[in-house]
């Protein structure tokens, strides 16, 4: 089992506290274990931070390969690699923490970034890992990785556990350059902790390249900006490959919590037409806690650049949890160019709760296809959600709490994009303040619905639904009334039911009004006609 030399060890330290009998009893069962470990110190390891021992430790792990080495005190080292297969099945354990030395500027040999430790294209290692990035020594560089794979398989890292980092805590891609040399695949996380102290960094995890990754727990604490001054950087936890050629699939984490100062907390991208596919977060809990730093309508410095949760050119990712803005008004949700995913998400303190099929990024499309998502958007300084470009998609949830104090029009929904056979089920809290609850600017309705929602508490028909024209079901204000609508756009074939149920004089029924032609004319027999049901038997 990959734990069992960790758990001994922690035994190991346990066994002051025991009675005699019950140390000697521990150490026959426990000295298969540490016999297996060797200490690094053998090898000149110098547990003392403030000496490098980087050619040492280089030189216990090459004297380790296939075998277990433990660092059981804290030491400085850089540029350590595990290039490749003749590390094969070597097994790491940092009791102390690895700390990182120098400023940070000079790359690792044969790499592009400076890093602690290089794990290549060896397979079967595992690794307890618990660093220090040394941040207040670093340059002002965001390529600086704690840890770099690169090709690397069937690695177990139940343990990653680092702090003050300026960097990456981990950064994943492959060999090679200008091509897609060796990838990562097979790379298991179980506790990943990244925190800094105060703010700096740029991601506990960047994955650039790799297959079938996955993190048991994610813990993450101030990362966002380098140094606290310079420019923002994503934050957390960040899927961006940097080429059309590299390849991103199957990630998985389990619990995360992400307090951040970032662009994007938890990001997911692809790239042109090579789509990240099939990354799955399902119990979310972000914080971002930048200060404003732009003003809103009224030049009051409220509101901030920024997105909580980023998913773009992706297939088949599955997202649910909690995010919000603490200190300023930013962006919720940015979701465009994606296919068959579901996100689930409850969004606080928005300037946007959600732009949905927006403008393309990094090479890829507009639009939103086969999606599932379900916000529910809380808090809002202008825009609950912004719907673009959306195919076959079924969008759900509620918008609840404008704030009046940031823009003179807020929308509850701006439908703003060529929208195709998508369902529309979004409730609206109290009119009070909101502008519309549906808003039309520019978007196009090619066999949409709006359904199940009740918006009756919005005063007209142009409060509730504007000139979103198409067709509707059971809309509360909308689908009912008691007199022929007299304002709003609707389609042709609508049905809207005559809650008053008017009795002519020879005793028929009017049941409501069938709409004759699509645009905004509220015309009697013209726009609309009215239908009636027999009441008197005739026989």
């Amino acid at each position: 089992m990959a734990d069992q030399p960790l758990n001994a060890l922690t035994k190991r330290r346990q066994a002051a506290n025991m009675t005699e009998a019950g140390k000697r009893a521990l150490g026959h069962q426990l000295a298969p274990y540490i016999r297996s470990y060797v200490d690094a110190s053998k090898f000149g390891v110098v547990y003392d931070t403030t000496i490098d021992s980087s050619v040492a430790v280089q030189a216990a792990i090459d004297a380790s390969k296939g075998k277990a080495l433990v660092f059981t005190g804290e030491f400085s080292a850089r540029n350590v690699k595990m290039a490749d297969s003749t590390y094969n099945d070597t097994r790491i354990i940092c009791e102390g923490r690895w700390h990182m030395p120098t400023d940070g500027m000079t790359n690792t040999p044969g790499l592009n970034v400076p890093a602690a430790l290089h794990i290549g294209t060896a397979s079967g290692i595992v690794l307890h890992f618990r660093g220090h990035g040394e941040r207040a020594s670093k340059g002002n560089r965001e390529q600086i990785s704690m840890l770099m794979l690169a090709g690397s398989t069937n690695l177990d890292i139940p343990e990653f556990d680092v702090i003050e980092c300026r960097g990456d805590g981990v950064y994943i891609s492959h060999l090679g350059v200008g091509a897609l040399g060796a990838i990562c695949n097979g790379v298991r996380f179980g506790r990943f902790s990244a925190v800094n102290s105060s703010i700096d960094g740029r991601n506990a995890v960047s994955i650039i390249t790799g297959r079938n990754i996955s993190i048991e727990s994610l813990w993450v604490d101030g990362f966002g900006r380098l140094q606290n001054a310079g420019p923002m950087m994503p934050g957390g936890f960040d899927i961006e490959p940097d080429h059309d050629y590299e390849i991103v699939e199957n990630i998985s984490i389990g619990k995360a919590y992400i307090r951040t100062v970032g662009q994007a907390g938890f990001a997911v991208h692809g790239r042109g037409a090579i789509r990240t596919r099939n990354v799955s977060c399902m119990d979310l809990m972000l914080e971002n806690y930048a200060d404003p730093n732009t003003v809103d309508e009224y030049a009051a410095m409220t509101q901030q650049y920024g997105d909580l949760v980023k998913v773009v050119n992706s297939d088949n990712v599955r997202i649910r949890g909690e995010a919000k803005w603490v200190n300023a008004y930013g962006n919720g949700l940015i979701a465009n160019g994606n296919r068959n995913c579901s996100i689930d998400l409850t969004l606080s303190h928005v300037n946007t709760g959600a732009i949905t099929g927006g403008a393309p990024i990094l090479g890829g499309i507009s639009t939103e296809e086969r999606c599932n998502y379900n916000l529910s958007i809380r808090d809002v300084s202008r825009y609950g959600w912004v719907h673009g470009a959306e195919t076959s998609c079924r969008l759900t949830g509620d918008i609840s709490g404008a704030v009046t104090t940031h823009y003179s029009n807020r929308f509850a929904n701006l439908l703003d994009g060529a929208a195709v056979r998508s369902r529309y089920s979004v409730a609206v809290d109290d009119a009070t303040n909101w502008t519309r609850a549906y808003r039309h600017n520019s978007g196009t309705y090619d066999r949409c619905v709006l359904h199940d929602v009740d918006l009756s508490n919005h005063t007209t028909v142009n409060n509730r639904v504007d000139d979103t024209v198409m067709m509707r079901e059971n809309v509360g204000g909308v689908t009912d009334a008691a007199a022929q609508p007299n304002d709003g756009s609707w389609i042709a074939g609508q049905f809207v039911r005559d809650t008053a149920r008017t009795v002519t004089a020879n005793g028929n029924s009017r049941v409501g009004w069938e709409r004759m032609t699509t645009g905004s004319a509220n015309v009697a027999s013209t726009g609309w006609r009215a239908v009636y049901v027999k009441t008197v038997d005739t026989v």
